[in-house]
């Protein structure tokens, strides 16, 4: 076969890689508006759950949980799911 003779100072580019890039999630739990946002922002899909809490809960429009624990790494596009409060109407 032939030989290639790569000259000294070549520089080798390795090949692209395929593989989506690796993302830490964000912490979620406690915020308000923006937690999608936040996923969107860094590549990833959300999937938002309710939870009925009584009339005047603090924790109306907050992040209760979030599937995926903070600072863990999944990749670029991967779904995490969180829980998010909604205070029932008072009467």
């Amino acid at each position: 076969g032939d030989t290639v003779k790569i000259p000294p100072d070549a520089t080798l580019v390795p090949p692209p890689t395929t593989a989506p890039p690796v993302l830490t999630v964000p912490a979620l739990v406690g915020l308000t508006d923006g937690s999608e946002d936040m996923l969107d922002e860094v590549g990833l899909a959300t999937e938002v759950t309710y939870q009925e809490l009584p009339a005047g809960d603090p924790g109306d429009g907050t992040v209760l949980e979030q599937a995926v624990p903070a600072q863990t790494a999944v990749n670029s596009g991967d779904t995490v799911a969180i829980v998010v409060g909604v205070a029932r109407a008072g009467t």
